[in-house]
């Protein structure tokens, strides 16, 4: 677990405290569980990489 505050940004211009940073990688994170198989419990994966402060994740690939 990691606390996060986030909130749906629908700007053009998305101020933040990196803004002079181009690309940042974090590595890979918790996405979800996969609970579809309550005897095989999966985690998955994100590779998350923070472009100029702001983690985008709406076309993130998930590995399990």
């Amino acid at each position: 677990e990691f606390p996060a505050n986030f909130c749906l940004c629908e700007e053009e211009d998305i101020r933040t405290a990196y803004d002079d940073v181009e690309e940042k990688d974090q590595g890979f994170m918790l996405f979800d569980m996969d609970y579809s198989d309550r005897n095989n419990i999966q985690p998955m994966f994100f590779r998350a990489v923070m472009k100029r402060g702001v983690l985008d994740l709406r076309d993130c690939e998930v590995i399990r």
